[in-house]
């Protein structure tokens, strides 16, 4: 009786001895493959970080001309708002000379002539 006992003893720590090992065994190739997982997955938030900040330097160039185009125009809409009152204020007197000939009255006009 105590050699099946003995025996048995052995039997199950030899399987148990295996079963640890099959787990071991299957908990590394685990680990290994979430490695695997997380070094492309850094890799991949490292491309998607160069290009965020590809991006910013884009959108501060980009900013920049626009915000230069910008003063042009402003530039531009002033110079032509000026000549265009200047052309108007010219334009006042031979306007009221016209309106007086066909017989209508023009207040601003009168007052600019």
């Amino acid at each position: 009786m105590l050699i099946i006992f003995i025996l048995g003893f052995i039997l199950v720590w030899f399987l148990s001895g295996k079963i640890q090992g099959i787990l071991a065994d299957h908990d590394d190739k685990t680990l290994q493959a979430q490695k695997l997982l997380t070094d492309a997955q850094v890799k991949a938030n490292a491309q998607i970080a160069a290009q965020v900040q590809s991006d910013a330097d884009q959108l501060q160039v980009l900013t920049a001309k626009v915000q230069v185009q910008d003063a042009k125009l402003i530039a531009a809409n002033a110079a032509l708002a000026s000549a265009l009152s200047k052309q108007q204020k010219l334009m006042l007197p031979y306007l009221y000379r016209i309106l007086r000939f066909v017989g209508a009255t023009c207040t601003e006009c009168k007052s600019n002539s």
